[in-house]
């Protein structure tokens, strides 16, 4: 009995996905069939419509009556959690429209985002040329910036080899190992 409820957790564990993303599930499957970023950014009228799924770091943010408009620098996605992955190198830029109001404070210089949508046509957004490529955004997530964690923030006082000899705490020229020890 207890193996036949084992297999049945793994079962629904696997059937559930293993997938960590900010993005639904119905945002990645539209996107599951998209070309690779560079033939998306070398012919991007020919992609008009289809569901895409990328990421990057945000070069500019601007506002305009409502409106959204991101320069997005491309970066590969991690497939488990969608993040774009930093150390790899870029494949172009690209554009991404939201329907309204981004702060630019916000979604500043150098923060990293994931985002799905459609691509669309460059005359939708009353732009000259038709070489960028821009998406149309339906659903996006900002990644917080990464910090060290407090321990590995501060700046070490000692050398690795006086705390190698000398154990924390321990003060030989007052008490010993502190107060009350003797």
């Amino acid at each position: 009995m207890t193996k036949k409820i084992l297999l049945l957790f793994l079962f629904l564990n696997a059937a559930m996905g293993c997938s960590i993303s900010p993005i639904t599930s119905s945002q990645r499957f539209k996107a599951k069939k998209q070309p690779s970023f560079s033939l998306l950014a070398t012919r991007p009228s020919a992609f008009i419509g289809q569901h895409v799924l990328l990421g990057g770091i945000i070069q500019r943010c601007m506002t305009q009556e409502g409106e959204s408009l991101m320069l997005i620098i491309q970066k590969p996605l991690d497939r488990a959690t969608d993040k774009p992955i930093m150390k790899s190198p870029s494949q172009g830029k690209f554009y991404f429209w939201y329907k309204g109001k981004l702060d630019p404070k916000v979604y500043s210089t150098g923060k990293m985002i994931t985002i799905s949508g459609q691509v669309v046509s460059p005359f939708k957004m009353k732009m000259d040329s038709s070489h960028f490529l821009i998406v149309e955004g339906e659903e996006f997530f900002l990644w917080p910036k990464e910090s060290l964690p407090a321990y590995a923030q501060k700046i070490p006082t000692r050398s690795i080899l006086e705390n190698l000899w000398e154990p924390v705490g321990f003060e030989p020229w007052t008490t010993g190992w502190g107060e009350g020890w003797w």
